[in-house]
């Protein structure tokens, strides 16, 4: 197995989109999946990418709470949904990801590249048919969901991780601290569009 399908390279290809501020602030802040109703209630969505690790679940957890389970699969009774990870593809995360597909009823999407590479958002756009401005990014990281949404034209929505402590440290848990640090900051000139909680 080639050493890019086990670690995300293209991580780092994108690195020059964090000088990009309206690249790091997302679109939205939620809370909780549920909140994602407010947003889908006042703007014209068609489609939803989502995040898996923190976003759905746990890192490295199998089970999804009943109440992201019963709310993701409403949503597709009204919108297309997908759902876009960085996962490598070993055999223990692949019949990890085959559990969380049956829990949720939405297919996870396997991308050439990985987020935040543009490529990959646009291999779930084509799978869900929709365009760009009509669908939406969720998950917890910064400099992958966020970036790399907005860089390939989504409407992204940034949602806090459910359970920091079961995050890798030096692959996530060290990065994101940083990824907070800048987007407080960057708060300051470049404000969420709506905050809800």
């Amino acid at each position: 197995m080639s050493l890019r399908k086990l670690f995300n390279f293209d991580f780092f290809l994108n690195l020059h989109l964090i000088f990009k501020p309206g690249h790091i602030v997302p679109d939205f802040q939620v809370e909780r999946l549920i909140d994602l109703t407010g947003i889908l209630q006042n703007h014209p969505v068609e489609g939803i990418i989502f995040d898996i690790d923190q976003t759905i679940l746990p890192f490295g957890s199998d089970e999804v709470s009943a109440e992201n389970r019963e709310f993701l699969r409403h949503l597709q009774t009204e919108y297309r949904c997908c759902i876009l990870s960085n996962f490598p593809p070993l055999a223990e995360r692949i019949k990890r990801i085959e559990s969380i597909e049956k829990q949720v009823g939405i297919e996870v999407i396997a991308a050439a590249q990985k987020k935040p590479a543009a490529a990959a958002f646009q291999t779930a756009l084509d799978y869900l048919q929709t365009e760009p401005q009509k669908t939406l990014m969720v998950g917890d990281r910064i400099l992958t969901d966020i970036t790399g949404g907005k860089n390939a034209g989504l409407k992204t929505v940034l949602i806090p991780p459910i359970d920091k402590s079961t995050d890798p440290f030096f692959t996530v848990r060290f990065p994101r601290y940083f990824e907070d640090k800048y987007l407080k900051t960057l708060q300051l000139c470049y404000p969420f569009k709506k905050r809800l909680k």
